[in-house]
């Protein structure tokens, strides 16, 4: 029985055999006779020791090559010292090299002895680590060694000998198989990746290299392949890519930006979200450390940098830390950065990996809650304080207005009386910004032209300002309507024109702009939000000293002013952010200091334009008819009184209530005899208010008519829904005559 060095003897090829450190395990006869080294000599020492003679630099990186891919090859190499050219075959895996060698000049007498000799071939087959296979011309398999066999999974050469190796390839492959197979017979090699399905169902991953193996009269007469299975790299290859897309698809969702930073090389490499989340252009990112720390607001970076520093450099795993980060249009971002530290085997660290939240949207919110919450809390207060200051101003006014009847004109006192009217109505305009910053007037909106109200309010706002300023109409002739208080509207454009004024205390012009404005996505204003949607622009812009961020800030705080001591209450703007807010718009500010100021304010489209009665203004007083009976509702003494006497003297019939129940009361049994034909009642009352009372009227007599006085409610919306078909609202403090006009008003029209 011949051993394996036996068998190679036989052979006319050289036939080496390496390990992977290059030392030679094996060689036979042919190859001492090209070495001119004995078997021993060559045993145990490297490929460049036993062949420096005709192996050089070339060469050596060929092999290098080789075995690095762990593939095959075919050289033709010169034997410089004897001037033979050889042809060498090399394979490598990863137990080593086996080199195959023969003098050109007898290859013919090698390729007959090699096609002739069977056992021979079998030999050298058997040595492969790898698959090896004869194919031939018909594409059926000839010959296979037992690597072979077991990629296919085969128990036996007979179960493979006569199949054609098209066979096994995968429907998807053979058309690539076969245009491979055809190349190799027209003389060229090839090497392809390809999918089989073994015997046994299992499918793996092939790479196969194959060249054409000629006869002695140079015919190609077989293809000679060399099959390795890579199955293991082509899972690990799509794992990888799902990895990679899984990574994609969780960076797309997240809307953060996600990053991946080197810490040995600074590279840095960023998702997606980094265009879409802060406005960057693909060409303008740099994929490097040095660009993210450029972004970061100056005044952010260095306290930025050594906390990241610190985390890295101390031990740490987790970065966390918040900051300004500038956008791709140059504007700020205030984003939360987090990051996890990843060390190798030695502690030391390689790459940080985390994300960027842009946080500014949320910041925003947050400062819109706070200044909500500190409008709620003054609001509230202001109301409190609204309604008992009203309710006592109704009295002075009340008792003003009795004694004034009864004084002469040209009286002294008359004088007196007529200062204390004046301080009610500056007392009542004080009320009234107080309650509508805090969102606790009434509103009486109804659908509008917004140019109507500021022609309206024209000749006013032109006696507020000085000589020196110039106003300036420009209102869109196709405004859209819009559902408002007009009064309130009208209060909006007094406050900000008088803001205005104060900031141009040299002259200069304001601007009133109207237009109309489709929102495609949701808008940040001061403190608000308005969502998508059709709008009504109201644009007061002048060209005063303007503002800095600082007093932008601060602008729609209650009492806050800019103004000397004295000059202003700092209610004005608070009062407009008020206003604007109930009647559901939203208000922005643009100022730089010496640029001027524009106040923009959106307010929603309404759907058309209300009848001619729902637009007209002013007092309409008709007669008065005899006898008259009005149900008065009103908890505090002293306002009861007053009007009461006030309605008497003016010819009414008054019947009291101290609160909404005595009220049923009084209107079942009042109602039921003389008939009440007017109800005015305050709208805060304990036991039962004025929005109650109304409701539970209007289901025991649909006609009654009711004229709510308010001072002050915590209701508002619910109170301005129940206006309208025989009930009205008339505000505290009111003047007398504007008292009887409104219920004579009332009395006026059919139930």
């Amino acid at each position: 029985m011949l051993d394996a060095t036996d068998a190679l003897d036989l052979g006319p090829d050289a036939v080496i055999v390496l390990d992977t450190e290059w030392r030679c395990t094996l060689v036979n006869a042919a190859a001492e006779r090209l070495l001119g080294k004995t078997r021993e000599e060559c045993t145990g020492r490297t490929l460049w020791e036993i062949a420096s003679p005709w192996l050089g630099e070339a060469e050596a990186r060929a092999l290098r090559r080789v075995m690095e891919e762990r593939t095959t090859a075919a050289f033709d190499w010169r034997d410089a010292p004897n001037g033979r050219w050889l042809d060498v075959r090399v394979a490598a895996d990863r137990r080593g090299m086996v080199i195959t060698g023969r003098d050109v000049g007898e290859r013919r007498r090698a390729q007959d002895a090699l096609i002739a000799s069977e056992r021979h071939l079998r030999a050298i087959l058997e040595t492969q680590p790898e698959g090896v296979m004869l194919v031939g011309h018909d594409g059926r398999i000839l010959q296979i060694n037992r690597a072979g066999l077991a990629l296919f999974e085969a128990p036996s050469p007979a179960s493979v000998l006569g199949l054609t190796a098209g066979t096994f390839v995968t429907p998807e492959h053979l058309d690539s198989y076969a245009a491979a197979h055809e190349a190799v017979l027209a003389g060229e090699s090839s090497t392809q990746e390809l999918e089989i399905e073994t015997l046994r169902g299992t499918r793996r991953w092939l790479s196969v290299s194959s060249v054409p193996l000629r006869d002695a009269a140079g015919g190609i007469v077989a293809m000679l392949s060399i099959a390795r299975d890579i199955t293991g790299r082509k899972l690990a290859e799509e794992a990888l890519r799902a990895s990679e897309e899984r990574y994609r698809l969780v960076t797309r969702a997240t809307k953060e930006v996600v990053y991946d930073w080197d810490l040995r090389t600074n590279a840095l490499a960023l998702s997606d979200a980094v265009f879409s989340r802060f406005r960057y252009d693909p060409g303008s990112v740099r994929p490097e450390y040095s660009w993210w720390e450029e972004n970061v607001h100056p005044e952010d970076r260095a306290r930025v940098t050594r906390g990241l520093e610190r985390v890295i450099a101390g031990g740490g795993e987790v970065w966390e830390d918040e900051y300004r980060f500038r956008r791709g249009d140059r504007t700020w971002a205030t984003v939360a950065g987090s990051g996890y530290v990843m060390r190798d085997a030695q502690g030391a660290p390689v790459r940080l990996v985390g994300t960027i939240r842009d946080l500014t949207a949320r910041k925003a919110l947050e400062e819109q809650l706070r200044q909500a919450q500190k409008l709620e809390a003054v609001g509230r207060l202001a109301g409190g304080i609204a309604h008992d200051f009203n309710n006592i101003l109704t009295a002075i006014s009340s008792n003003a207005e009795l004694a004034r009847a009864i004084v002469p004109r040209g009286s002294p006192a008359r004088e007196d009386l007529d200062e204390i009217r004046r301080a009610i109505a500056r007392g009542s305009a004080l009320t009234r910004q107080l309650l509508a910053f805090g969102r606790r007037q009434v509103l009486q909106p109804r659908v509008l032209d917004l140019n109507e109200v500021v022609l309206g309010a024209e000749r006013l706002l032109t006696r507020l300002v000085t000589e020196d300023i110039q106003i300036t109409l420009q209102l869109d002739q196709e405004l859209w309507p819009v559902r408002a208080d007009p009064g309130q509207l009208e209060q909006v454009l007094m406050n900000l024109v008088v803001n205005a004024r104060d900031a141009m205390p040299h002259g200069g012009l304001l601007v009133i702009h109207t237009s109309n404005a489709t929102i495609d996505e949701p808008v940040q204003g001061v403190g608000l939000v308005v969502e998508a949607g059709d709008y009504v622009r109201l644009e007061v812009r002048d060209s005063g000293v303007g503002m800095d961020a600082a007093t932008r800030a601060r602008l729609f705080e209650p009492f806050f002013t800019t103004k000397a001591h004295g000059r202003g209450t700092g209610l004005g703007l608070a009062t407009v952010y008020g206003i604007v807010e109930q009647s559901g718009g939203m208000i922005e500010v643009q100022s730089e200091p010496e640029r001027g100021s524009a106040f923009c304010i959106l307010l929603p489209r309404a759907d058309q334009i209300e009848g001619e009665e729902a637009q007209r203004s002013g007092l309409t007083v008709p007669e008065r008819r005899p006898s008259e009976t009005v149900l008065l509702v009103e908890d505090e003494e002293a306002v009861r009184s007053s009007l009461r006497r006030l309605l008497e003297r003016s010819g009414f019939r008054v019947v009291e209530a101290r609160d909404g129940l005595e009220a049923l009361e009084v209107w079942e049994r009042e109602g039921a005899e003389a008939g009440v034909d007017l109800v005015l009642s305050d709208v805060v009352m304990p036991r039962l208010g004025g929005r109650e009372l109304l409701e539970e009227l209007r289901s025991r007599a649909p006609g009654a008519r009711v004229l709510l006085m308010s001072g002050y409610t915590a209701d508002t919306h619910a109170v301005s829904e129940l206006l309208g078909t025989g009930a009205a609202l008339i505000e505290k403090p009111f003047a007398i005559e504007v008292l009887l006009a409104r219920v004579r008003q009332m009395l006026g029209k059919s139930a």
